[in-house]
């Protein structure tokens, strides 16, 4: 996947009021959750990619890419106030479908969320696992 399409996701994320509410200011990281993060946070990686050729390539050089990212949302299940439980991780999902769902990340299209998981409880954490797919189109 583009690396711009992963930065854009997290910026998204990132810069939205509503969950900078919920989580906190720059709780949105790309890769998989260490201990130096602060909870609660969001973890974005890329989890798969297929490319389809357009009609004619041979000629215009256009594909369509259909990336999996993965959205994990980790929040400290013996915390003091939201979020902390079970439906404080359904609000912040739904926000976040909600943003990628609309039209914020620049030069994607079609988001659908694909599967979820959870929310599991490990170490004191709820853990709760998104998987979106999108579209976007390149040119070699």
């Amino acid at each position: 996947m583009m690396p711009t399409v992963l930065s854009s996701v997290r910026s998204l994320l990132n810069n939205d009021a509503t969950l900078i509410e919920y989580l906190g200011i720059n709780r949105v990281f790309l890769g998989w959750l260490t201990e130096s993060m602060q909870i609660p946070c969001i973890t974005i990686s890329e989890n798969n990619e297929t490319s389809n050729q357009r009609p004619c390539y041979l000629i215009f050089k256009h594909r369509d890419n259909s990336p999996l990212v993965q959205i994990d949302l980790w929040v400290d299940r013996k915390g003091d106030g939201f979020p902390c439980t079970i439906e404080d991780v359904e609000t912040i999902v739904s926000r976040v479908d909600a943003l990628l769902f609309g039209t914020g990340v620049t030069n994607t299209r079609s988001w659908r969320r694909v599967s979820s998981s959870g929310p599991t409880e490990a170490d004191n954490l709820f853990h709760k696992a998104l998987r979106y797919e999108f579209a976007y189109s390149v040119s070699d």
